[in-house]
């Protein structure tokens, strides 16, 4: 590459760096290694004996958290997917007074395996519950891998997607928990970066009402205009242009100046948006994204119980179904 494209990628780098701090100050978890069972209850499913007596009699063992009912579990798609990087549930926060929040990080989802009995030969087995932590997460997400943890807080109106297992792509970049906000579906859109449940792209920022375009010429102007909404422009080495290779395009368009390149480029990606629309009043959204790294299916399919726990291991609700 020219070294037009390293200046360009400095300069994003250290825009990045500035908004980072602009937004964030001096913000500062581990993933506990709860295990799933759920390959054995995959394999038996047929076969499974749920109680509910024990059911009761679980529940029964955990004090009450001082949360208890302020923080409620939905079911998402726990009930229909098998592979972790699409199975998650839904926690959300309720009756918070003004300006309370919840930090979540470092406590529990527990599945309802020990509640129930498997057919083992001629044998009915208790089966052991699996057990996940939740993390802490960053609130920009930098795909740099330079990312600042800190503990998942909730207010009202948030909500939080808790995916069992991660995003299955690790290159260029691995994904780790994050608050979603306005650049977020340039993520989304990217080749095998797809979350679970799909992140919205309808709040990324309009591409022609960046600052600067109306100042393009009119080639450039043109080709900005015609930019969907989270779209990171692509730039081929070589392109296949009437049966010849040819150098230069940008999304199989020729002719661009470089000093339109370099608009392209320091404007229309995930990076170069949160560079500059990283201290917009609606930069953030009110939903986190937490992935428990877990390689398992966590949640049967059905007759299910789920308990969160506080970081206390205190009970904070169930959802049965």
């Amino acid at each position: 590459m020219a070294s037009g494209l390293d200046n360009d990628n400095v300069f994003l780098a250290g825009l990045i760096g500035l908004v980072i701090f602009a937004v964030l100050g001096a913000l500062g978890g581990d993933m506990g290694d709860g295990g799933s069972d759920s390959a054995r209850r995959s394999g038996s499913q047929n076969n499974l004996v749920e109680s509910k007596a024990s059911q009761s009699a679980i529940q029964s063992n955990y004090l009450e958290s001082p949360w208890k009912d302020k923080v409620t579990i939905s079911k998402g798609s726990a009930s229909s997917e098998y592979q972790p990087y699409k199975e998650y549930i839904i926690l959300q926060p309720r009756s918070l007074k003004n300006g309370e929040t919840i930090n979540i990080s470092g406590w529990s989802l527990v599945n309802g395996a020990g509640a129930r009995l498997y057919q083992l030969n001629d044998t009915l087995v208790s089966g052991v519950s699996g057990r996940a932590y939740i993390p802490q997460g960053t609130r920009v997400f930098l795909t740099t891998g330079q990312n600042f943890l800190s503990p998942i807080t909730l207010g009202a109106g948030y909500r939080a997607i808790v995916v069992t297992g991660d995003v299955p792509n690790k290159s260029p970049f691995a994904v780790t928990s994050f608050q979603v906000n306005k650049c977020s579906g340039y993520i989304e859109k990217m080749d095998d970066y797809h979350f679970f449940p799909s992140v919205s792209t309808s709040s990324c920022p309009d591409p022609s009402n960046e600052e600067g375009v109306e100042r393009l010429e009119n080639s450039c102007y043109k080709f900005v205009n015609s930019l969907q909404r989270c779209h990171t422009p692509e730039f081929p080495e070589r392109t296949l242009v009437k049966g010849n290779w040819e150098t230069g395009y940008v999304d199989g368009v020729g002719g661009l100046s470089n000093q339109c390149k370099t608009f392209i480029k320091t404007h229309y990606s995930y990076g170069s948006c949160v560079a500059l629309h990283g201290a917009d009043d609606d930069f953030f959204k009110k939903e986190w994204r937490i992935f428990l790294n877990q390689p398992w299916e966590m949640y049967a399919k059905e007759r299910e119980t789920i308990t969160l726990l506080d970081a206390q291991g205190r009970l904070v609700d169930t959802l049965e179904y």
